[in-house]
């Protein structure tokens, strides 16, 4: 059984995209329809997948440099526009947000490591061999923090 052909409404009913890209992408990747049904073209569908999903996944993008003015202005738009639908969506922070709150985090952090042997003296009674080594690892543990996020 050979390619099946299929219609711009029908690819992008399958392949859940809007009729204009589909149309776009099919254009920008010269593809001839191979006849006509129903008064619409109709395009092979071994042909018609490669191309669109090579699109979808950026392997046609041209270098910025090599796009025209307006395709260049086309893109940059369109990352924007992902930019803010990736942070209306709660997947992308700014990044005053993730310092404020590495800042709580890592503040809360360090006052518990500084109240510990305080806490281990009062509430386990240990010897001060002992609080003193835990003096060491939590001196370590505060600088090896330090040193991750400076």
């Amino acid at each position: 059984m050979g390619p099946q052909n299929w219609s711009i409404s029908e690819m992008a009913a399958y392949f859940g995209m809007c009729r204009k890209t589909v149309s776009k992408r099919l254009e920008m990747a010269n593809v001839q329809s191979v006849g006509k049904r129903r008064g619409y073209d109709v395009y092979p569908s071994d042909v018609v997948g490669p191309v669109l999903f090579n699109a979808a996944n950026g392997n046609s993008l041209k270098p910025i440099e090599q796009m025209t003015p307006r395709e260049r202005n086309e893109w940059y738009r369109s990352e924007n526009e992902k930019l803010t639908l990736l942070e209306r969506e709660k997947k992308l922070v700014p990044v005053e947000d993730v310092r404020r709150e590495l800042h709580q985090v890592v503040s809360t952090v360090n006052q518990q490591l500084e109240t510990l042997p305080d806490q281990l003296e009062r509430n386990c009674q240990l010897s001060s061999e002992a609080l003193s080594q835990v003096q060491v690892v939590t001196d370590g543990i505060r600088q090896s923090l330090y040193d991750r996020i400076k």
